[in-house]
């Protein structure tokens, strides 16, 4: 039996294990070196452990469990970007990490999660952008409250099929404060393409930018349109494209609008499992920032996918960052990365 794993854009196909109905073993290790430019030309490592388990408690109800520990060094330290180039970077956690609760009735066409839950995995998620490491692929950083990696929060969450093609989706998340994180989602299918539109709303008080004291609550809007692409480049069986817009009110997000958009080609020279992406994310900081941070990042990042073995995947990344935004003065960065993936 086999199942789909996802860990912070991470996509695995993942066996079977005796121990659990589901389970699986997934470790992501990331070599990186600082080529020109950036703050300082350096090494750095980092790696994410995942173990899932799940559990079929009946025909309709699903009960999953997951555990991540983090070690190693924060890249961007070093490249001085502001949209994490490395989607495994982090301070060095060990924890549970999701535990939830899956309603699904296939008739009714209603879905419902309750638990501790990565929203990101529910929401924002652009699927054709699963591949690339850089974080802004995965999700919009204009959402900048998303109960994402590394801290998922317990949540309700219900989805509706209002069509054969159409889906509306609505998250409760909430935070040790007590303070709430609200999304919804619509999303539809048309000819081949995806498309999805989503609200969020953080609540509490949220620290101004322009020194004008508290807000309260920030809302942002993000938009992602995906879809198959047949150019027969890379010999390749099929390939995805993606686009997908951010924006957040500037007074209260340092990044209040971004854009981003690639192409992944997969089954590369007709290896299964291989994969070939480029992509370009771009994002402007809040005008209210001081003025030597107040500038526009763009990363461009180009990667091949290699499935070694059925359990052995590696991955060279290139990303060329324009205009660091993390510190003033930061030259262009040309950051190298070799990634390693382990599944089991």
């Amino acid at each position: 039996m086999i199942f789909k794993c996802v860990a912070s854009g991470v996509i695995m196909l993942c066996p079977m294990s005796l121990f659990a109905q589901q389970a699986s073993l997934l470790i992501t290790h990331d070599y990186s070196h600082v080529a020109s430019g950036g703050l300082v030309q350096e090494n750095t490592s980092r790696a994410l452990a995942l173990i899932g388990l799940t559990f079929d408690v009946s025909e309709h109800h699903t009960v999953y469990a997951e555990g991540q520990a983090q070690r190693g060094d924060d890249g961007s330290e070093f490249s001085g970007d502001i949209q994490a180039y490395s989607n495994i970077d982090e301070e060095d956690f060990s924890k549970l990490y999701e535990l939830w609760l899956e309603g699904d009735y296939e008739k009714s066409r209603i879905r419902f999660k309750f638990g501790l839950v990565d929203a990101n995995t529910e929401f924002a998620y652009v699927d054709n952008a699963g591949e690339f490491i850089n974080s802004s692929m995965g999700f919009s950083p204009t959402i900048a409250y998303l109960p994402t990696y590394p801290e998922p929060r317990p949540s309700l969450n219900l989805f509706i099929g209002l069509a054969s093609s159409s889906n509306l989706g609505f998250g409760l998340y909430v935070d040790e404060d007590d303070e709430l994180f609200i999304v919804s989602e619509w999303k539809t299918e048309f000819d081949k393409m995806l498309f999805k539109i989503g609200l969020w709303h953080q609540s509490g008080d949220v620290e101004r930018f322009d020194q004008a004291g508290t807000e309260d609550g920030a809302i942002g809007y993000y938009a992602i349109a995906e879809g198959e692409a047949s150019l027969g480049l890379a010999q390749s069986s099929n390939s995805g494209w993606y686009t997908q817009l951010g924006y957040t009110d500037k007074s209260v997000s340092a990044i209040n609008i971004h854009f981003g958009a690639g192409l992944t080609f997969f089954d590369t020279f007709q290896r299964k499992g291989d994969a070939f992406g480029l992509g370009v994310t771009y994002v402007k900081t809040s005008q209210y920032l001081s003025s030597e941070l107040n500038k526009d990042e763009t990363s461009f990042e180009l990667f091949y996918r290699a499935q070694v073995t059925e359990n052995i995947a590696i991955k060279p990344d290139i990303q060329f960052i324009a205009s660091p935004a993390s510190s003033p003065d930061v030259k262009d960065a040309l950051v190298l990365t070799f990634r390693t993936e382990l599944s089991f």
